[in-house]
């Protein structure tokens, strides 16, 4: 939560500072990347917190029995995985 917190109040700060048509290098080159790097942080930040659940589902009766006939003892397409 705090490095959510740093990087709105990052986002905020350098917007308010950023002047693009300025002639001061600082404030027309510097400013704007570090404003793309807060914005970068909190879209993270936020698409971290939204999907730290896996997002694999548990397979089907089909796909195990796929399974289970690939990978019994004996079967010729055992050893055909990577193919």
């Amino acid at each position: 939560m705090k490095v959510f917190i740093i990087s709105l109040l990052g986002v905020y700060i350098t917007y308010k500072n950023m002047d693009l048509f300025s002639d001061s290098i600082f404030l027309s080159l510097v400013i704007p990347l570090f404003f793309c790097f807060f914005v970068f942080l909190a879209l993270a930040k936020i698409l971290i917190k939204l999907y730290k659940e896996p997002l694999y589902t548990e397979p089907t009766e089909g796909e195990k029995a796929v399974i289970r006939t690939l990978f019994k003892k004996g079967s010729p397409l055992r050893h055909r995985i990577d193919d």
